[in-house]
This record gives C-alpha cells, sequence and structure tokens, in this order.
C-alpha cells in the first residue's frame, strides 16, 4: 500500500465504494492504478463482493483494495465482523482504513504490519506532533482533516497523506 517516493506520471486516486453499483460501474469504466475503499458491508455480502474485487485485481494489478473498518467499533461490532469470516479475507486486501484507535486495536491483534493501515482523518493528526508519534509506531499514511484552515494545511507535514474530496461528481451513481 504504501511506496517511498515511487516516481508516478499520474497522482494517486483513492476511490471510496459504497455499493454494488458503484463497484460494477468502476470496473466498467476503469481507473488504473487506483486505490478503491471497500466498504466493511461487503463482508455481509461475500459472494457478490468478493468475485469484483478479484476482477479488479485480475483487470490492473497496479490497484490496490482497502478495507474500510466500521467508524464505531464495539464489542458486538468485532464480534459480527468476525463471525461474518473476516480473518479469512485479510489477505484479500492491501490495506485497512482505521477511523478510531479501537480500529488500530482489533488490526494489531491480527498481526496486521502498521504500513498497511491508513488513518482516517477521524484519528486525530492534525499536528506534526501526532503525525510524528504514529511514524514512529510505523502508520505510514493518513488522511488530512478536512477541516483544517489553509494556514493550518500549509503547516502541517502532509507526505503520504491524502487529502479527501468530497462532493457530487459524473462518477457517483444515483
Amino acid at each position: 500500500l504504501y511506496e517511498k517516493s515511487k516516481p508516478r506520471d499520474i497522482p494517486s486516486v483513492y476511490i471510496s465504494i459504497r455499493t454494488i453499483e458503484q463497484m460494477k460501474a468502476v470496473l466498467a469504466y476503469g481507473l488504473l492504478g487506483a486505490t478503491y475503499i471497500i466498504p466493511f458491508e461487503a463482508l455481509y455480502d461475500k459472494d457478490q463482493w468478493m468475485p469484483l474485487l478479484e476482477k479488479v485485481k485480475t483487470i490492473d494489478s497496479d490497484s490496490k483494495l482497502i478495507f474500510d473498518l466500521p467508524e464505531v467499533l464495539r464489542l458486538c461490532t468485532i464480534d459480527d465482523l468476525l463471525n461474518h469470516g473476516f480473518k479469512e479475507i485479510i489477505n484479500a486486501f492491501d490495506g485497512f482504513r482505521a477511523h478510531s484507535v479501537d480500529g488500530l486495536v482489533l488490526l494489531d491483534s491480527f498481526g496486521i504490519s502498521h504500513e498497511r493501515i491508513l488513518l482516517s482523518s477521524r484519528v486525530y493528526t492534525w499536528s506534526n506532533l501526532t503525525i510524528q508519534h504514529y511514524r514512529e509506531l510505523g502508520y505510514v499514511m493518513n488522511e488530512i482533516p478536512v477541516e483544517l484552515t489553509e494556514k493550518e494545511l500549509m503547516h502541517r507535514n502532509n507526505q503520504q497523506s491524502i487529502l479527501p474530496v468530497y462532493g457530487r461528481t459524473t462518477l457517483m451513481i444515483k
């Protein structure tokens, strides 16, 4: 998931997929070399999702798949993930997106390398001090909090950070 200083002709693109229809649309039009963030709900419908995810890798081996953990992890949610085969699908994903320390602890319990974990903007990474701390722990990728002002963005160390861009685009399916 994390590649040190690899020069690219095009910028990296992360696409958050929320539904089967969106995944099928992405496959129909393809965006080579993209990173796809797949919702945790895919666990509940593996029969439909897993063939599509395998197809992504077949079409474009440079594409990456990130499993998006639930934003709130409680014991029942963790049990639910495990009961729906989370352990079995770990190797199908290049990375994991964690929204809280609970998510980081869960991923740690499965021995998932910190380099494979994307810290979402909900994990506090507003200051350079916290970014440095997470990097010392081995977490190299994070999302830039969208609440930051231009001045704060200019001051923040944004290397290996992802800037979420929200809005209605022609790529979205109604």
